[in-house]
């Protein structure tokens, strides 16, 4: 057996007893209906996905770079200390909160808690991206982070107006009565 053969067959090995990593913390934010010009504030959520966690710091990034949205503030969950005050207008906006006090956020497999609520000026509908730098445990250790697809992000979305609303309701008045022809 050749050496190249050799690392083969124990790479497959090492890749098929080790278990596969997975997140224990699900990252997500809290999206809103556009209703005009002016402040929002949208909470950012951590989930306990793969194993009971208690979480004592983190670090993430919100990416502004929507010319409709404007990074304001942050506040965080009053079990963390701010790291370092994230100026107006930044982006991206790094957000970052320890517990100085060893309180913790305890979270069950599939419990949900608000680590921060960020508020921004939104002049038109728009999206700002959550990345996940890092979370680390009650012990300062790093703990694995995915976002949510779906809810990956912070922001307003538009409201359809009402002609494409119209539109949309005939279409499907139009399909409800062919359907019923037949």
């Amino acid at each position: 057996m050749k050496t190249y053969q050799k690392l083969a067959v124990v790479l497959a090995v090492i890749f098929t007893t080790c278990p596969a990593a997975k997140a224990d913390l699900v990252i997500s934010g809290e999206s809103f209906i556009f209703a005009g010009e002016g402040s929002y504030t949208a909470d950012i959520f951590v989930t306990a996905a793969g194993e009971a966690e208690d979480i004592g710091g983190f670090n993430l990034s919100l990416d502004f770079s929507d010319p409709f949205l404007t990074f304001e503030s942050v506040s965080y969950n009053p079990v963390f200390e701010s790291l370092v005050p994230v100026p107006a207008g930044s982006d991206p906006a790094l957000l970052g909160g320890t517990d100085t006090n060893f309180n913790f956020i305890s979270l069950q497999v599939g419990e949900t808690s608000t680590i921060a609520s960020v508020t921004f000026n939104a002049t038109g509908p728009g999206f700002a991206s959550i990345t996940p730098v890092l979370f680390s445990d009650s012990f300062f250790g790093s703990v694995a982070t995915s976002v949510n697809p779906s809810a990956s992000r912070i922001g307003v979305s538009a409201i359809p107006e009402p002609s494409s609303l119209a539109a949309l309701s005939l279409a499907i008045a139009t399909g409800l009565i062919r359907r019923r022809r037949r």
